[in-house]
């Protein structure tokens, strides 16, 4: 594999820290991708947490969420209290909402800009399906919800 020889050659020459991570967060992300397109249909595990304390509650989401996300779960919950929290459990990736994606998508080289970068940045294989941040929701709710239990 292309980068696998690179984290090798820069290595053996000697080269800067950062540019032998570098080398290696890309091998890495490279892996994931590959194996991903082993998969007929890939997804990506997300798990929403939630925690009462008296009449507050938390909901966790493992991503980096927008301002917007956190407004519409906490308006949709059935508690008089809830704060929405990012970056809890870890981080899966940045989580943009549907309105976010251009028309067709983010394409190279017209629109090429940061979002194209967050698979690497984040390790992840591909970036989210539009739908994504709607399903995110729907999670934080159901585990507020099964707080009412």
């Amino acid at each position: 594999m292309k980068w696998r020889k690179e984290i090798d050659d820069r290595t053996a020459r000697g080269a800067l820290s950062w540019e032998i991570r570098a080398a290696r967060t890309i091998h890495a992300w490279t892996v994931r991708v590959l194996a991903t397109l082993d998969k007929p249909n890939p997804t990506c595990d997300f798990m929403a947490h939630a925690l009462r304390i008296g009449d507050i509650t938390l909901v966790g989401l493992g991503v980096e969420a927008f301002y917007q996300t956190g407004e519409e779960i906490r308006k949709r919950s059935p508690w008089k209290e809830t704060f929405v929290l990012g970056y809890t459990n870890g981080t899966i990736m940045y989580l943009p909402r549907a309105e976010d994606y251009p028309e067709g998508g983010w394409k190279w080289p017209n629109t090429y800009a940061l979002p194209d970068l967050l698979p690497q940045v984040y390790c992840q294989p591909a970036l989210w399906h539009p739908d994504s941040e709607q399903e995110a929701v729907e999670a934080a709710l159901r585990a507020l919800n099964h707080l009412m239990d």
